[in-house]
């Protein structure tokens, strides 16, 4: 796994979920993450989640999934395009899905680190491309766009405004903690081959 000065990112343990769940609410909003969501992480092998481990106490995470094209309309639900062609010509993809770091920790590197420790274990588990939905707040600011670039990933121009009301069973849209209810964030899909 990734190491970095004072930090390290590993596997979640059921230990860690209580540090992790209120970073998750805080940084994605209290109806889009919840200990189930790390629980499953753990137990499914469609899935696995990463965290760093910032001076010995869980910082963050990134729970990803790893499915094949026919899976695609679940995993991502893109619209008809070239991308979602793209996604589907692809053998095995991995989908860095769920990331949030602590606003604590910000600056030092860790997100770049966290995003190519997915990428090693996508390519280990035999996916031959990796995809990300990064949010795009109403103001422009996207908070993964820096890890996502530096680890290789491709911004492409498909952005999809409220993408993340189709995520949460929250009646009225998801209750985002920039935007608040119903969410008006957007998506944009990054792509990168491994």
């Amino acid at each position: 796994m990734q190491a970095g000065a004072g930090f390290e990112v590993r596997e979640i343990t059921i230990e860690d979920i209580p540090f992790l769940t209120p970073i998750g609410k805080g940084q994605l909003g209290v109806d889009y993450i919840s200990d189930e969501d790390f629980e499953k992480a753990i137990s499914d092998p469609g899935q696995f989640c990463l965290i760093p481990v910032v001076d010995g106490v869980p910082s963050g995470f990134a729970i990803c999934k790893e499915f094949g094209p026919e899976s695609e309309p679940e995993a991502l639900a893109l619209p008809d395009s070239g991308y979602r062609d793209w996604v589907r010509s692809r053998s095995r993809i991995g989908l860095v899905d769920s990331v949030a770091l602590s606003p604590s920790v910000g600056g030092r590197g860790i997100g770049k680190a966290l995003c190519e420790a997915c990428l090693e274990r996508f390519s280990e588990d035999g996916c031959d491309s990796a995809v990300s939905m990064a949010w795009v707040h109403e103001d422009g600011v996207e908070p993964i766009r820096k890890a996502l670039t530096q680890s290789g990933f491709e911004r492409t121009d498909l952005v999809i405004r409220g993408y993340w009301n189709s995520w949460v069973d929250t009646e009225g849209g998801h209750m985002c903690p920039y935007c608040g209810s119903p969410c008006r964030c957007s998506g944009a899909l990054w792509r990168r081959s491994l």
